[in-house]
């Protein structure tokens, strides 16, 4: 993950103009984090569901704001999990940490021929086991062994050899 002292419930600026608090840290298997921004009633921005950016495009804001520690979450980045309403089983490809809300895990499920889907299901964190380790420490591994990125994902636009398959 890219180093970032973010927190829930924190008054931030984008280097856009945008002034709003931040709602939701989305944790990535790319190895960046997208921090969710809505807008506050001083913000001359329409958008009100709130926006993504990443770490590197937010600034502090020194408001007296009460803010939220990020809750406790028991899954990690390339575990294998299931979930256990659907008993979808998959790798977990995004940790989203929300304001008010619990934590929810986006899960990459498998297919019958051993790969993974491309279409991603999210559950909430309560509804989650973890069934193996999986690719996650390897996905640590990698995280100290080369320098995440807060301006976009880790290898995008082309194949990355040190990244396991």
């Amino acid at each position: 993950m890219a180093d970032h002292n973010f927190v829930l419930g924190e008054t931030v600026k984008t280097e856009y103009g945008t002034k709003g608090v931040v709602n939701c840290i989305a944790k990535h298997i790319t190895g960046c984090d997208r921090i969710e921004i809505k807008p506050d009633a001083t913000s001359e921005q329409m958008h009100s569901d709130g926006e993504f950016y990443y770490p590197d495009e937010l600034n502090h804001v020194d408001d007296d704001q009460e803010t939220q520690e990020l809750p406790e979450c028991n899954v990690e980045l390339g575990n294998m999990v299931k979930e256990t309403i659907d008993e979808v089983e998959g790798i977990v490809t995004i940790i989203a940490l929300r304001r008010y809300n619990c934590p929810q895990i986006c899960i990459d499920p498998r297919q019958d021929d051993g790969g993974f889907d491309s279409d991603s299901e999210w559950a909430d964190l309560p509804a989650v086991e973890v069934i193996d380790e999986g690719k996650a420490q390897q996905f640590r591994d990698l995280q100290t062994e080369s320098e995440a990125t807060e301006t976009g994902s880790v290898g995008s636009s082309k194949h990355n050899l040190t990244i396991p398959q």
